[in-house]
């Protein structure tokens, strides 16, 4: 199973020799801290690849847990740094997350269906509810249906 650098956030990282902390993921900016063997560098809080343009990636931690400091970097090196709380090795990472799971949002045919009967039947329900505005023009329908055959045949009469 690949390891995933994310896989490490907020896991202590020990230094198992000396290890230089940078202001940014690159051996180029400014040293901040300097940390002997034994050392407890503090909490993992993210990491991030290299600026230098290389597949390095470093570890970014804050400095006592304080996420109001300015974070410093310690570029992660399997031979120089461990995490006693992690079975995994600090080798042989996977710099990208693991693909997502694909989710399907089409709900099932059945509960389209269920959906269209509940509207049908709020559509039948509001056609009730109102039916005193559509009473008049029922009427007149009965109505014309009564009296249409009796004009018809009046006009034969003759």
């Amino acid at each position: 199973m690949p390891n995933y650098p994310g896989d490490f956030q907020g896991h202590e990282l020990y230094a198992t020799s000396t290890v230089l902390a940078y202001s940014l993921p690159s051996l180029g900016s400014s040293l901040v801290s300097t940390f002997v063997g034994g050392s407890d560098i503090g909490n993992i809080d993210s990491w991030a690849k290299s600026q230098d343009g290389t597949t390095d990636f470093y570890w970014q931690i804050y400095p006592n847990n304080d996420l109001t400091k300015q974070p410093f970097y310690i570029l992660n090196d399997p031979y120089s740094l461990s995490v006693p709380s992690m079975t995994e090795t600090l080798n042989n990472f996977t710099l990208s997350a693991p693909s997502l799971p694909v989710v399907d949002s089409t709900p099932p045919i059945g509960q389209t269906i269920a959906e269209g009967l509940s509207d049908l039947g709020s559509g039948v329900s509001n056609f009730f509810g109102s039916i005193s505005t559509y009473l008049p023009w029922i009427a007149i329908g009965i109505a014309a249906i009564i009296i249409y055959p009796k004009i018809k045949d009046f006009g034969k009469k003759k």
